[in-house]
C-alpha cells in the first residue's frame, strides 16, 4: 500500500479519536444546555449534535475552516503531517484537561468576531474577576466558572475555585465576585468596550487575537487582563 494512502488512513482515524474525544468538551457543554433548559430530551439533544457534526462536512464542506483560517494559515504549508500533528495535539489537550477537571473549549469557543456571544465575552469577564481575585492577594489560583441560560440576562450559576489557595472561603469569594462585578452581556460589553475596540485597533483587533491566545497577552492592551479592582477587593474582604 502507498505510504501516503496510509498517512491519510491514519489521519482520518486520528481525526475520529479526537471527534470523539471532543465530546468531553464542547459537543458535551451544548448538549448539556439544551437538556438543562428542557430545550431537548437527552436522546434528540445527542442525536442532533451527531446528525449537525457528520452532516456539516457535507454540507459546509470547508467553509468555516476556510474562514477561520482566513490570513491567519497559509494553505501551502498544509500537509497531512501538519494536520497529524494538530489533531494529536488536540487530543492530548482534551485528555489533560479532562483528567485534571479543567473546563475548556478544544475547538470553537473563542472562535468569531462576534462581540454579543455569550460564550466568548464569559470567558473574558470570569478571566478578569479571576485574575483580579489573584491580584488582591485572596488566593494563589482562582477559576470563575459562570453558566448561562437562554432569556435570562444573568448568569444561573457563579462557581469559584481556588483549589485550596484561598485566604478566605470560596464561598465568601463568590459573594464578592458576584457583588463587584456585572457578568450580564450588557455589562461585560460595556466594561471592555468591546464593540469599539475593533476601530480603535484599525480594524485589526480581533485578526491579532486569532494566534497565540485571548489571555495572558502582553503584547496587547486586552482590557480583560487589568487588575484595577484588585484593591477593591482586596479592601472589601478585609472588613470584618
Amino acid at each position: 500500500m502507498d505510504g501516503q494512502l496510509i498517512l491519510v488512513i491514519c489521519v482520518i482515524a486520528v481525526a475520529l479519536v479526537f471527534d470523539f474525544l471532543n465530546g468531553f468538551h464542547d459537543a458535551a457543554n451544548s448538549i448539556a444546555t439544551v437538556v438543562s433548559t428542557r430545550v431537548l430530551s437527552p436522546r434528540a439533544a445527542v442525536l442532533l449534535a451527531a446528525c449537525c457534526n457528520f452532516s456539516a462536512a457535507f454540507l459546509l464542506e470547508t467553509k468555516v475552516a476556510s474562514t477561520i483560517g482566513h490570513d491567519i494559515v497559509h494553505a501551502q504549508f498544509v500537509d497531512p503531517y501538519l494536520v497529524m500533528f494538530g489533531l494529536l495535539g488536540a487530543i492530548v489537550w482534551n485528555l489533560i484537561t479532562w483528567w485534571l477537571g479543567l473546563p475548556s473549549s478544544s475547538s470553537h469557543a473563542l472562535i468569531g468576531k462576534d462581540p454579543t456571544r455569550i460564550d466568548r465575552i464569559a470567558a473574558y469577564a470570569a478571566r478578569y474577576a479571576a485574575k483580579n481575585v489573584v491580584a488582591a492577594q485572596l488566593a494563589e489560583e482562582c477559576e470563575i466558572q459562570l453558566s448561562y441560560s437562554i432569556g435570562l440576562s444573568r448568569p444561573v450559576s457563579i462557581q469559584v475555585e481556588t483549589f485550596g489557595t484561598g485566604i478566605v472561603p470560596d464561598d465568601d469569594l463568590k459573594l464578592l465576585v458576584e457583588r463587584h462585578f456585572d457578568f450580564r452581556m450588557a455589562g461585560i460589553l460595556r466594561q471592555f468596550n468591546l464593540r469599539h475596540l475593533p476601530a480603535k485597533a484599525k480594524g485589526s483587533f480581533y485578526q491579532r487575537l486569532a494566534a497565540y491566545g485571548h489571555f495572558g497577552r502582553e503584547d496587547l492592551e486586552l482590557p480583560w487582563e487589568d487588575t484595577d479592582k484588585a484593591q477593591l477587593l482586596r479592601d472589601v474582604a478585609r472588613r470584618p
